[in-house]
């Protein structure tokens, strides 16, 4: 189950969230991108944690702090060049990611019976970025998750 499924799993889900957050855009200093990570979980213990680390670029610089902007003409993450300065409206810890990812993951305590996936952003700001900025960050990912793991059980043949 763990190297079958599970982990191919969360492969899975962290490639989908970098490579949508990548056409997509919104990706000024590159923090939210480099701050997805997931977990596998086997009897509650965490087994497993995939990241998108080498697959693309780190981060450009720290978070933003609220206040602190991101200024017009500044070169962006993605390559393009930024045409609007950005305010940042969140506060954040000033790292760089996915630390805080990697801190969930081994703090969370699912249940001890049975397996887990779970995926998750680091970055503060990743709820307002959803909810106000309408930028999604975790949402087609689970929608994706309900899609796709189905397909990876098969019933067990007589």
């Amino acid at each position: 189950m763990l190297n079958e499924i599970l982990i191919p799993a969360a492969k899975e889900l962290i490639r989908d969230a970098t490579e949508a957050r990548v056409s997509f855009g919104h990706n000024m200093t590159g923090n939210t991108i480099n701050s997805y990570a997931a977990g596998v979980y086997v009897a509650g213990q965490l087994a497993h944690i995939e990241t998108p680390t080498g697959s693309i670029s780190s981060p450009l610089r720290r978070k933003l702090g609220i206040g602190q902007r991101f200024y017009a003409g500044s070169q962006r993450w993605d390559g393009e060049t930024q045409e609007n300065t950005y305010t940042a409206q969140v506060g954040t810890n000033g790292a760089m990611e996915p630390e805080r990812s990697i801190d969930f993951l081994q703090s969370h305590k699912p249940s001890p019976k049975g397996w887990a996936l779970v995926v998750c952003n680091g970055v503060e700001y990743a709820t307002f970025q959803e909810n106000e900025m309408n930028i999604d960050v975790l949402t087609s990912s689970f929608d994706y998750a309900k899609m796709f793991m189905p397909s990876m059980f098969k019933p067990i043949t007589d």
